[in-house]
């Protein structure tokens, strides 16, 4: 095998590992404290705001946020607002454990072989 079917190979395998990761990620769910303007008008705050605890997706860094004023209120789905920068972020992250994955595996792999000849 040449050395550039080698490297698109492991090309693809690192970039479909680190999507995959990275969409399932999408699963690892933590509450992060919103401003809403849901709440009702009283002496003290009479704008209505209130803080309401609303899900945010991805790990390490989450990168999909609820808005607390669509529909779904307290799930994530397509209508919250993702951030770019950080779902760049993980996207970095989990391309770099695939490669140290993938690297690993590939050292043990030829490691072995040369110790059998």
């Amino acid at each position: 095998m040449t050395g550039l079917k080698k490297l698109t190979y492991l090309v693809g395998i690192l970039t479909t590992g680190a999507i995959l990761t990275l969409l399932s990620s999408y699963n690892i769910q933590r509450y992060q404290a919103a401003v809403s303007e849901n709440c009702p008008v009283r002496p003290g705050n009479y704008q209505g705001f209130c803080y309401e605890s609303l899900p945010a997706g991805g790990f390490p860094l989450p990168f999909l946020f609820d808005q607390p004023f669509t529909a779904t209120k307290g799930t994530l789905g397509f209508d919250d607002r993702i951030q770019p920068f950080l779902f760049i972020g993980n996207l970095l992250a989990y391309s770099l454990l695939t490669l140290i994955i993938v690297l690993g595996i590939y050292t043990l792999l030829n490691r072995s072989k040369s110790t059998e000849t």
